[in-house]
């Protein structure tokens, strides 16, 4: 296997996380799961690997073939951060191009995955919180969340690459276009490393610009 998914742990999280990504409408959709459990638990499927041992041993990792995934989901699955650093550190090492994303538990220990070179990082308690904060304060956010990160109903959150018939359009104009044509609303866009949420009316569509929306289902172009 190679362009796979990595899952790295087994938690609570780590089934519906498997679950989510089978029900992505996607090409590629291979999953090599990295775990230390005595039995593969999801042994029925074709499309999940299981690789039993350590999270953070270089060992380990090169049997789930680190070095041709496309992306590394590394789970703080004992609670503990050092693991999670100790193990995005490894990934790392043996493929540095991997798009990864890494959870912890405390956001003081967010600087050890920077270091590390890890792409996106979650700080769980930080979510959970805001997200109580946000829903006592407008009512029916956490449905609103609910949707957009589940696959399994109603919108959800896409990326599409702009095409040569989006650039230099105004962000209005492609939210009016999308709106209209696609019954899709644009949210923002994706531009190298920086996401741009709600820009300007007249924030220009750049090339090598994502556009970032929602929908019912993924846009073709």
């Amino acid at each position: 296997y190679e362009g796979h998914i990595l899952i790295c742990g087994w938690c609570d999280k780590t089934s519906e996380i498997i679950t989510q990504i089978l029900n992505e409408n996607m090409e590629n959709k291979q999953i090599v799961l990295v775990a230390n459990l005595e039995r593969d638990p999801v042994p029925d499927n074709h499309l999940v690997h299981f690789v039993r041992g350590a999270i953070d041993d270089k060992e380990v990792m090169e049997k789930a073939n680190v070095q041709k995934a496309r992306t590394a989901i590394i789970l703080n699955e004992d609670n503990n951060d050092a693991t999670t650093v100790l193990s995005a550190l490894t990934v790392k090492s043996l493929n540095s191009d991997l798009y990864s994303i890494a959870e912890i538990s405390r956001e003081e220990n967010r600087i050890h995955l920077e270091n590390a070179g890890v792409d996106e990082i979650v700080v769980n308690n930080n979510i959970n919180s805001r997200l109580m904060v946000r829903t006592a304060l407008y009512h029916g956010t956490s449905v609103i969340f609910n949707e957009l990160l589940s696959n399994k109903m109603g919108n959800e959150i896409y990326m599409l690459q702009a095409g040569k018939e989006y650039v230099n359009m105004d962000f209005a104009e492609v939210f009016t276009y999308l709106k209209k044509e696609k019954n899709a609303t644009l949210l923002g866009l994706k531009r190298g490393d920086k996401i741009l949420l709600n820009p300007d009316n007249t924030e220009s569509v750049l090339i090598g610009d994502y556009l970032i929306y929602i929908a019912f289902n993924r846009l073709d172009k």
